[in-house]
Formats: C-alpha cells, sequence, structure tokens
C-alpha cells in the first residue's frame, strides 16, 4: 500500500490523500465529481474493509477504486464515524453487492451526490433483494440531503430506489442511470407484492431532471398500483435505448406542472406517448402546463404522438415538436371520436415556433381531423421524406388579414415535395414561397433554431 498527501496551494484548506495506487481515470472523475469537496480520500486497489481505520473522520469526499473486498459501505469502519461526507463515487468495485446494508443501515444524512460506476455485482441500494430488505427499517433521515444519483454500467440491478426510501429523498434533483442491462424499474414498491397497505402519496419535490440511457430491459418508471408518484418540479426527462418500455409515463401518473423538456430517442417498442386514455387527463387541467419540447426520434412502432386533438389543450406553452425516424408514424394528432370531430372546430398552439417532421415514410396528416391547426407564432416548418404526407392543415392568421406571416423558414427535400404539398388556405403557396428552401440531401441546422430541431 502506497500513501501521500497533496494540498492545492490555491485552497490551503483543501486537501486530497490517495491511499494505494492511482486510477487512471481520477482526473476526470475529480473534476467532474469533487471539484467542491475540501477534504477527499481517494482509496485505489486496496483492502479497504481492513486499511482505512486510521483515515480522517472529517473527509467530505470518497472515491473508492478497485477495492473488491467491499461488500456494502457498511463494511468500511470509517463511513461509521464519518459525519460530513458530501461526496461519494464508487468505480469498478466487484464485491460491491448493495450500497448500504440492511443489517446495519447508516443514514448518510449529508451526502449529496452519489456515483454508482461500473459495479459489476451490484444488486441493490438496500440490502439483500428479499424479505431481509423488505422488513428492515430505514433510519430517519436517510439520505435526506441526496441531491444527485447516478448508476452508470451496473449489470446485475434491476431495481433502484424503494418507494419507502421516497419519503427521505425531499432534497433529490437529479436522477441518471445508464448502461445498465437488468434494470427493470426505477422506483418499485416492495409492498405491492407483500399484501401490505402502500402509502397512497409520496413526493419527490424537488426532483428536475430523470435521465434514462440504454437500459435495453427497463419496462417501467415506476408501476406502482396503489401509490400516487407526485413529482411536481421535474423539468426535464430524457429516455433512450430501453428497449421494453411501452409507455412513458406511470400508471400512478400525476401531473407535470413544471417539465419543459421531454426527448424519446431509440425506444424500439414504444407504443404512446401522450394517450387521453391512460393518462385519464380531464381532471389534470394543469398537466403538462410548461412543457416546451418535445423531441421524438427512432421509435419505430409508434404510430401517433398525441391521441386527439383536445389534448393540446394542455400544451399551451409548447414550443418545439420534433418527430423524425418514426417508420410506423401515420399522423401526429389523431382523432378518435365522432363527438370531438363535431365540438373541436379548431386546435391551437399559440406558442409553437418550430415543427419538424423528418423521416417519416407512414406519415400521412399532422392531424386526421378537418380541424384547423391554428399556430400564429410558428417561425419554422421542416418537412423531409414524408413522401405519403399531403395535406397541410395550417391556418395562419396572418394571412387572412393580409399581415407578413411568422412562418419565415420552410425545409423540404425537393421542388417536388413542396408542390405536393396541399394547403388548407389558397393563397399560402404564393405568400410562403419566398421562404421556402430545398435540401434533397438532408435538412440543415435553421438559423435561429433550437439545437435540437436539426
Amino acid at each position: 500500500m502506497s500513501l501521500f498527501f497533496k494540498s492545492e496551494r490555491k485552497f490551503p484548506n483543501r486537501h486530497r490523500i490517495f491511499v494505494g495506487s492511482c486510477d487512471e481515470n481520477y482526473n476526470y472523475y475529480y473534476n467532474k465529481t469533487f471539484s467542491s469537496a475540501v477534504k477527499l480520500i481517494v482509496c485505489s486497489q486496496i483492502d479497504l474493509c481492513k486499511e482505512p481505520n486510521w483515515l480522517p473522520s472529517d473527509a467530505q469526499g470518497f472515491y473508492i477504486f478497485r477495492c473488491n473486498d467491499v461488500r456494502s459501505l457498511n463494511d468500511i469502519s470509517v463511513f461509521q464515524d464519518v459525519t460530513d461526507l458530501w461526496h461519494s463515487t464508487i468505480r469498478r468495485c466487484d464485491g460491491l453487492e448493495f450500497v448500504v446494508s440492511s443489517s446495519y443501515l447508516m443514514p448518510f444524512q449529508n451526502l449529496e451526490s452519489l456515483y454508482l460506476c461500473y459495479l459489476n455485482n451490484l444488486n441493490a441500494v438496500f440490502g439483500e433483494v428479499g424479505a431481509v430488505a423488505k422488513s428492515a427499517p430505514l433510519p430517519a433521515g436517510t439520505f435526506s440531503s441526496l441531491q444527485k444519483i447516478k448508476v452508470e454500467r451496473c449489470d446485475k440491478i434491476k431495481k433502484l430506489l424503494p418507494l419507502r426510501l421516497l419519503r427521505y429523498l425531499q432534497n433529490l434533483q437529479t436522477i441518471k442511470v445508464d448502461g445498465c442491462d437488468q434494470m427493470e424499474e426505477i422506483i418499485w414498491s416492495e409492498y405491492e407484492e407483500g399484501g401490505e397497505k402502500a402509502l397512497e402519496k409520496l413526493t419527490l419535490p424537488k426532483l428536475e431532471k430523470l435521465l434514462l440511457m440504454g437500459l435495453p430491459a427497463l419496462k417501467s418508471i415506476y408501476s406502482g398500483s396503489s401509490t400516487v408518484l407526485i413529482c411536481d418540479s421535474i423539468k426535464r426527462v430524457e429516455i433512450s435505448f430501453c428497449d421494453e418500455i411501452e409507455s412513458v409515463f406511470w400508471s400512478g401518473f400525476n401531473p407535470l406542472p413544471t417539465l419543459e423538456y421531454l426527448k424519446l430517442q431509440c425506444l424500439w417498442n414504444l407504443k404512446s406517448v401522450f394517450d387521453e386514455e391512460a393518462l385519464g387527463l380531464s381532471a389534470l387541467p394543469t398537466a403538462f402546463f410548461s412543457l416546451k419540447t418535445i423531441d421524438v426520434g427512432k421509435c419505430p412502432k409508434l404510430k401517433k404522438v398525441f391521441s386527439s386533438g383536445w389534448l393540446l389543450g394542455y400544451f399551451q406553452s409548447l414550443e418545439t415538436i420534433v418527430v423524425d425516424f418514426c417508420n410506423q408514424m401515420e399522423e401526429l394528432i389523431s382523432s378518435s371520436t365522432y363527438e370531438e370531430k363535431e365540438a373541436l372546430e379548431k386546435i391551437t398552439l399559440p406558442n409553437l415556433q418550430w415543427l419538424k417532421l423528418s423521416q417519416l415514410p407512414k406519415l400521412k396528416s399532422i392531424c386526421s381531423s378537418s380541424n384547423a391547426l391554428i399556430f400564429d407564432s410558428i417561425k419554422t416548418l421542416a418537412i423531409y421524406k414524408c413522401k405519403k404526407l399531403k395535406r397541410i392543415p395550417l391556418h395562419l392568421s396572418s394571412l387572412d388579414n393580409g399581415q407578413p406571416p411568422s412562418l419565415k423558414q420552410i425545409q423540404v427535400g425537393t421542388k417536388e415535395d413542396w408542390e405536393s404539398l396541399e394547403w388548407d388556405q389558397s393563397n399560402a403557396k404564393d405568400v410562403l414561397l419566398p421562404s421556402v428552401n430545398f435540401h434533397p440531401m438532408g435538412l440543415i441546422q435553421c438559423k435561429g433554431c433550437p439545437p435540437t430541431f436539426c
């Protein structure tokens, strides 16, 4: 074992203690994770359960690398005395089966960020999966300061956060899970199968980001039916390369009035996004009130984005819609009932500025009903390789009033594509022709468009 101490000249009170050999990727993770930690301990390739009895108990950051004797953090005696730990990263510790043992739980009340990377045998966050983990009570305040949890390349873990832990995660802001091959569910209830009565409502009041990537076994974010999960501060949801997921919003869905950005990419079995029946939105008038961007791509089984035009009343802040490479997409907005066709004369998105439809070979219509789409703020329309799309039901009020339209950029593949499009307003083609750009080799980045648009 080797040991050296390093202090920083600019910050004399900030120091790092290295125990064992240095990880080649340490500087990357230090700058990314531990830059705010004043007192950091780096343990690399040592028998951590035996060595650290003498390490300082006032450490604020722990970086643990290839310490394969550790089965849980409870095995490390120094953690029993640490009271001011802010950050912890654990990488490539093949012996780690769970973060905290159910037999002896330490609350880690000051921990703000927890990063778990390349842990090949990690089974659960708390204890063994089974009766012991279900029955063991959690100490009050467990992870009560936790703001970020990131789990990357942990191939055995199937479920991340137990429902009973959520009552303590009142400061959690970010959940990121990436490249975990067996992950089936992000939030799970231990009580559903055991017959015990679950809580009626649980809240993550500060959760802002949910990022899920490369989870081929993921079936749901949360599948509990007897507990409503409330995330009324979430702003960003990104889900990509999750092969099994069929719908985005869970059965215990509650309004997401602060959601601003939704990105869905490479979801091979996704069948619905905003479905009227599944969401039950009639009683949720502010469900997606703040949503500004919808970015959907490479979802080959998705046939529509909105199950009805009536739903668009919940999306009055929407600014950007991008849908591309969805081979089965038939319509952007569906119209499923006769009553809706009769009652709804206009569909309005007052703030929509950018609409892109690209590589959708089966797209027949933007909206299947005969109702007009009022997008009076639209600036850019991009349509590329949508051979079956003919009718453009956009109604630009400015054309009726003889005013210059807000639509300044139109991107299509070829001149033939433009000529095949039919507009509801008879003068639209002539007025908008100067704004048309042809891009037979593919769409380009539009001036003033958001980065996700092109």
